[in-house]
């Protein structure tokens, strides 16, 4: 499953040449790493120096011995996939694009190869039925601040930042908000989820906070998502939106998802619930969110596709008469569109 396709011009440090014309591959070393022990490294397209926009990676999540094992893994386990792709770049990876609201910014990509939806810091031995046992690294925690590190260092000044993820990014977007916020506390930012709207059986949260030691990304700082004081395993992602973009009102939050989204669905049924109820619950959780927090906007799509920032029906796709690429530039800009329900998808989604 191809959630992006772009290709990659690799270096191992930032050069002036190559600034207008390639990606740039950083390898950060130190702690980081891949789930299996390959290194981690991360990509940066150089542009306007004050606009930035963070991309957290999607690929996929894996929780046990049978999600995580190398003969049925769901998730990416290596940075290799992202750098090997040799097809054109869409979605917002076609820099030249006239409609690409990116096109003059640093792009700055997260990848995504730890099987925790970015949020992890621990390794895990998982035994199968045999007896034998193999090791995760659940680093996607310890990754992710690396690459905050380098931006810190080399953007300390940036006046626009954008922290967007698609799939599994989607979920990373949202818990490093506010790291983000922490590290540039004079920056416009805005969040972009895309196609990660959390929708899980009951237990899920319980079975991967201590399993991927979520604790170590959480925003402490923040009352009502302080580890030390709330249960998150009580908690599913509407709440964590709703506390993060209550603590923080001038930041702007906002999920894009596809009504019938073949992925998400398929990762509702690997965690033991119903694919049927996967659109009602996506919808119901957007008008939840959406009611109680003014400064947090939604956009429902037609069709089963994942992700829409990573290829080029971005600027295709519509709903109820407004295309994704115009409602997404003027998020990105600063206003807050109107919801969009997607009304033409039948009464789930309104």
């Amino acid at each position: 499953m191809k959630e992006w396709a772009f290709a990659f011009l690799v270096a191992a440090v930032v050069r002036p040449a190559l600034a207008e014309q390639a990606w740039v591959e950083i390898r950060p070393g130190g702690d980081t790493t891949c789930a299996r022990g390959t290194p981690y490294s991360f990509f940066v397209f150089p542009g306007d120096s004050q606009k930035i926009v963070v991309d957290f990676i999607g690929g996929g999540a894996c929780w046990n011995a049978s999600t995580c094992s190398p003969e049925s893994a769901t998730f990416s386990d290596n940075v290799d996939d992202l750098r090997q792709q040799a097809l054109d770049p869409q979605g917002v990876y076609r820099r030249n694009h006239p409609r690409n609201p990116y096109g003059t910014w640093t792009h700055v990509l997260v990848p995504y190869c730890t099987g925790d939806i970015h949020w992890g810091d621990q390794d895990v031995a998982y035994q199968r039925d045999n007896g034998t046992s193999f090791l995760i690294r659940h680093r996607g925690a310890t990754n992710t601040r690396a690459v905050l590190s380098w931006l810190r260092q080399h953007h300390s000044t940036a006046s626009d930042i954008v922290v967007q993820g698609c799939s599994a990014g989607s979920y990373g977007s949202i818990l490093w908000t506010p790291h983000v916020a922490q590290l540039y506390p004079r920056a416009r930012i805005v969040q972009f989820g895309d196609s990660g709207a959390g929708v899980m059986t009951p237990h899920f949260m319980h079975q991967v906070f201590g399993l991927w030691n979520v604790s170590m990304a959480a925003p402490a700082w923040i009352p009502a998502l302080n580890p030390d004081r709330v249960d998150y395993t009580l908690l599913q992602l509407d709440d964590i939106y709703e506390r993060i973009a209550g603590y923080y009102p001038n930041i702007h939050f906002a999920q894009y998802n596809h009504a019938e989204d073949f992925v998400q669905r398929l990762f509702l049924v690997r965690m033991g619930g119903n694919q049927l109820e996967w659109t009602s619950r996506m919808a119901n959780s957007q008008r939840r969110i959406s009611a109680s927090t003014p400064n947090y906007r939604y956009f429902i799509a037609p069709t089963d596709e994942h992700c829409i920032t990573t290829i080029d029906s971005l600027y295709e796709t519509s709903s109820d008469g407004v295309f994704a690429r115009d409602w997404l530039d003027d998020y990105i800009k600063g206003d807050m569109p109107p919801n969009v329900p997607c009304a033409q998808c039948g009464p789930l989604t309104r």
